[in-house]
């Protein structure tokens, strides 16, 4: 009788985001936790292109004929969230930041109104440079639980 009791729930060490199991205990299982959805594999499974992977990679995820941010549900961050377009979409005062699909730090070069790294460990976005803003304390308001590369070859990416 307890299976099903999301008082009984015990979490492992995330949530996998293909075994129908709701391994973080959050109520929400595979696709549907935000934690997956930015991943390829939800990709195919969502009726909308949510995050920030689905709204910078060039594909019509949903299928409904238009492409990242010309799509009207794409919403890399929500409601009002910005879009990789050279805008300031959200009023925030920075471009395109948390918005452009990236491989590298040379992708990111240029981008925005701020100087911004790719985060390839954890969304694949050019992304303000943590090492710039705030440290660790950015960090962890950003991912909660990272804290920020200060030297190396990720220098500036919240791990």
């Amino acid at each position: 009788a307890c299976e099903d009791a999301p008082a009984c729930c015990v979490p492992t060490s995330g949530e996998r985001c293909s075994d129908g199991v709701d391994n973080d205990c959050n109520g929400l299982t595979d696709c549907d936790d935000p934690v997956c959805r930015p991943r390829p594999i939800c990709a195919m499974t969502v009726m909308n292109e949510i995050g920030p992977a689905m709204c910078t990679d060039g594909s019509d995820n949903d299928g409904d004929g238009r492409t990242d941010c010309d799509d009207t549900d794409c919403t890399p961050f929500g409601p009002g969230g910005e879009c990789c377009d050279g805008i300031d979409d959200d009023g925030d005062g920075f471009v395109d930041a948390f918005t452009c699909r990236c491989f590298s730090n040379a992708d990111c070069e240029g981008v925005g109104s701020i100087d911004q790294v790719c985060w390839t460990r954890s969304f694949s976005v050019c992304a303000p440079r943590c090492d710039f803003f705030g440290g660790d304390a950015y960090c962890d308001m950003v991912l909660p639980g990272t804290s920020c590369q200060f030297t190396g070859p990720l220098q500036g990416e919240c791990l």
